[in-house]
C-alpha cells in the first residue's frame, strides 16, 4: 500500500482518507454494492440521484461516515448529519471512499478501451 490519501470535502470540512483497514472495507464494500446495483453506469447514478429513497441515502451517508470516522473519531454521526451538504456531495465523496478501500472505479469507456 502507498501513503496516498484520498480527499473528501463535505459541509465545508476537509478530510484526507488513508488506505482504510480491512475491518472497515468489509463493512463499506457490501453497502456500496447494495446501493450501486440500482445504477449500472455513472450516468445512471447522476440521473437517478433525485430518486434515491431515505434508506439509500442513509446507506451512502453511513459509508462516508464510516470512512471519515477513521480519521475523525471525535465527530459523532449526529454531528456528521448536521453538516450542510447535499446528496450529490455524498455521491461525489464515494470515489475517494472507494479508493481508500482499495477499490477503483473505471468508467465503462475506459474499461472498454483497456480491453482493446
Amino acid at each position: 500500500m502507498s501513503d496516498d490519501t484520498f480527499p473528501v470535502d463535505l459541509g465545508g470540512v476537509h478530510w484526507d482518507l488513508p488506505h482504510l483497514p480491512f475491518r472497515l472495507v468489509k463493512r463499506i464494500q457490501p453497502a456500496v454494492a447494495a446501493v450501486s446495483r440500482q445504477f449500472p453506469t455513472a450516468l445512471d447514478a447522476q440521473r437517478a440521484l433525485v430518486n434515491l429513497d431515505e434508506a439509500a441515502l442513509d446507506a451512502i451517508a453511513g459509508v462516508v461516515f464510516s470512512a471519515i470516522g477513521y480519521v475523525d473519531a471525535t465527530r459523532s454521526k449526529d454531528d456528521f448529519y448536521e453538516l450542510p451538504f447535499a446528496s450529490g456531495d455524498l455521491m461525489a465523496a464515494l470515489p475517494s471512499v472507494l479508493s481508500a478501500c482499495g477499490m477503483t472505479i473505471v468508467a465503462r469507456d475506459e474499461a472498454d478501451a483497456q480491453k482493446k
